[in-house]
């Protein structure tokens, strides 16, 4: 008895179940449409350009990488030439210690 009790309520509730989810899926298809013509109202109305198709232009991105390229390497001689600098002006080292090395 309890079973059977048990199997007609699980059988209504699977069929609730499936009631609710075809009821909200039409009404999110419906909703969707509504938004597509919402979307092609406005464009029509404010007129929105189309965008073009992102198109991927290999010389100016190799442009641009040697340009910032060039400015880092720059920098990075800049600074090698200061501390260089401050190695040769040191106090640490005898005017003969680049002598040395020429010899």
């Amino acid at each position: 008895m309890i079973q059977l009790i048990a199997s007609i309520l699980f059988g209504i509730s699977i069929i609730g179940m499936a009631f609710l989810l075809a009821k909200t899926k039409g009404e999110g298809l419906k909703k969707q449409e509504r938004k597509k013509a919402r979307i092609s109202r406005l464009k029509e109305k404010y007129k929105i350009p189309q965008k073009a198709p992102f198109q991927f232009n290999v010389n100016n991105f190799l442009r641009k990488f040697l340009i910032r390229l060039k400015i880092f390497l720059l920098k990075c001689e800049n600074k090698i030439d200061a501390w260089l600098r401050q190695v040769s002006h040191s106090k640490k080292f005898n005017d003969d210690y680049w002598e040395r090395f020429k010899k």
